[in-house]
């Protein structure tokens, strides 16, 4: 009987130490694995720097109808962020024709006064198959009715009057407009002349132009002018009762039936252009609903279908396009870092505040779904931070410490600069300060914003070599008994 207890308990014995063993290896190896997720796991005061994982939105453009598309270079743009919504050939070189008017109109805006009083010479002369406004040499006029006699009838004679006027010369004044291109980005385009008389010299692209286009819309000089349907130039020195200048975009022509068929209700101007070799050319603008587009057509065949085609163009930007200021979802948000060399006093517990430099109207364009999207989940905007390496006290309200990149979906909406929200003293400058006024002043240095937080795996050793301990208590307490047992079992087999 003896001997069986003892087998049994052998064999329990056993099994015990091997169950114990098992669950300190488990919980060995199940503290290790967690310790990476412990270890790094920040306070709940650390500054929270990014936003949440946004879904994989896609800015999927829709596809506009080229049926009608008998142009040889087409662009449609977002006329505040230059978002292309449809193009054409828009890199290819192309003539400009008169829609170089542009250039020269925001030059003339730029250099000189609209009272200004000018004296046209020989180079206002031109011949019976360009488009003028009638001047005469010796006639003096003024810079507004040139401006308008330039944009509404597309005078050949203005524009060269004015160039002469602003530079002296035709050649100085086309190195202005070049500078000017440069200025704008616009990379591959030349100008020899400020009307777009032909020359082969003479080029630019749609999407060049495009960028121009969205410079002159900012200039409301530029949009009160070319949205203007009649203009009455004043008499001069040799002219008196003066014709009428119409203008001949036909977009904003709801005066004339006959143009009936292009009017566009939401249009607000720009440019027409044409010759024999760059075709019949056009530049339009439309706003609708607090969104501004640009239609850029060149080289197109038909004079009337141009204007049809810009109509469908503007239809299509409107109806499957928004956009949304992202000052509206962004300008409030805050970015929190700490700062270990905090003054130990500081109210905000040395965490500085971080704000985006995101100035209003700031615009985001993209397809409806999109931008609805956007305005519906602005909490998954992320938010990339990369603030200066060496970023210590003091830190001074209003300057800019690093950037921020946001994104959404497969996007990103805006690069900006951090500022700081407030002032804040380092230490060392706040100690020396308060002694130079105080001697005998003490100050407790700042603690060290991660000392005192103790790293969640910490916390497990202790149960675990609990665990461990208690185990070992127990295979002690048997091996124990185990041996009294034997040697009882071994003492009685002697005695007997």
């Amino acid at each position: 009987m003896t001997f069986c207890y003892t087998v049994l308990n052998v064999k329990f014995l056993k099994v015990s130490f091997a169950l114990s063993r098992f669950l300190s290896i488990l919980i060995t190896i199940t503290l290790i694995l967690s310790m990476p997720i412990w270890a790094f796991a920040e306070p709940d005061e650390t500054a929270d720097t990014s936003t949440t994982s946004t879904t994989d939105v896609v800015d999927q453009a829709p596809v506009f109808n080229e049926t009608n598309v008998d142009a040889e270079a087409v662009l449609l743009i977002d006329a505040r962020t230059g978002m292309v919504m449809y193009g054409k050939n828009e890199t290819q070189a192309i003539y400009p024709a008169s829609t170089t008017k542009i250039m020269t109109c925001l030059i003339a805006l730029e250099e000189t006064e609209m009272s200004d009083m000018v004296t046209c010479g020989q180079e206002v002369v031109f011949g019976p198959e360009y488009s003028t406004m009638g001047l005469i040499p010796g006639e003096i006029v003024s810079v507004r009715d040139l401006i308008y006699g330039m944009m509404m009838v597309s005078g050949n004679d203005a524009a060269a009057a004015l160039a002469i006027y602003i530079a002296g010369s035709i050649d100085a004044f086309a190195d202005m407009m070049n500078a000017k291109a440069a200025e704008l980005g616009m990379a591959n385009t030349h100008f020899v002349n400020p009307h777009g008389a032909h020359d082969e010299n003479h080029y630019t692209t749609a999407e060049d132009m495009g960028k121009l286009a969205m410079a002159a819309y900012q200039n409301s000089d530029f949009m009160s002018i070319v949205g203007t349907k009649v203009y009455q130039p004043a008499d001069t020195n040799m002219q008196t009762g003066k014709d009428v200048l119409d203008n001949s975009n036909r977009l904003i022509r709801n005066d004339v039936n006959t143009f009936a068929k292009w009017y566009n209700e939401y249009a607000t101007g720009m440019k027409t252009g044409y010759t024999t070799q760059a075709g019949y050319c056009l530049v339009a603008s439309a706003s609708k609903n607090g969104q501004d587009l640009i239609a850029l057509v060149f080289n197109h065949k038909d004079t009337n279908d141009r204007f049809t085609l810009a109509n469908d163009l503007f239809t299509f930007g409107f109806e499957n396009y928004a956009q949304v200021d992202l000052y509206d979802l962004l300008g409030s948000s805050v970015i929190r870092e700490a700062i270990t060399n905090a003054t130990a006093d500081d109210p905000n517990g040395g965490f500085m505040e971080f704000l985006p430099e995101i100035q209003p109207e700031t615009y985001v364009t993209g397809t409806n779904t999109y931008i609805q999207s956007l305005k519906d989940n602005a909490a998954d905007i992320q938010a990339m931070v990369d603030l200066d390496a060496d970023l210590r006290a003091p830190i001074e309200k209003g300057q800019v410490y690093g950037k921020v990149i946001y994104q959404y979906g497969d996007r990103v909406l805006l690069r900006c600069n951090l500022v700081a929200s407030y002032d804040m003293l380092d230490f060392a400058t706040d100690y020396l300060t308060f002694q130079e006024e105080d001697p005998n002043v003490t100050i407790v240095p700042p603690k060290d914003l991660n000392s005192g937080v103790t790293p969640a795996w910490w916390w497990m050793i202790f149960p675990s070599a609990l665990i461990l301990l208690i185990t070992y208590r127990v295979l002690s307490y048997d091996r124990t008994k185990y041996k009294r047992s034997k040697n009882k079992h071994n003492y009685d087999n002697y005695q007997s």
